[in-house]
């Protein structure tokens, strides 16, 4: 099994590829395997992995003000995104748009 984790938009860090891939294997023939090529698509693709975006994340969590600040930012855009889903499931309604909208608030993250 393979999971796959970005955390560019967490931090707003938009192609600096912060994030991380996990993969569970059934025994050790297989790890080698997926070691095996792992290491053949990073020599090809990505040989210098880019740092930019991890230092940047470990400052702000280092840093109790700036981490404050951050988690501030995420709470006002958490609030707005919010607020806009309600806004479009009221108007939704109002219009007897067909369909069931209210699923839209139930939802997390920026896309509905």
């Amino acid at each position: 099994m393979a999971v796959a984790q970005s955390f560019s938009k967490n931090a707003g860090l938009y192609g600096e590829r912060v994030g991380a891939l996990h993969f569970l294997c059934a025994n050790q023939l297989v790890i080698d395997g997926v070691r095996g090529q792992l290491i053949r698509i990073t020599r090809r693709e990505i040989s210098s992995c880019p740092k930019f975006g991890a230092n940047l994340v470990s400052k702000v969590c280092e840093d109790d003000a700036l981490f404050h600040g951050w988690m501030n930012d995420i709470q006002v855009m958490t609030t707005r995104i919010n607020n806009m889903r309600r806004a479009l499931v009221e108007r939704l309604e109002e219009l007897q748009t067909p369909g069931g909208w209210s699923s839209l608030l139930d939802q997390k993250g920026m896309f509905g």
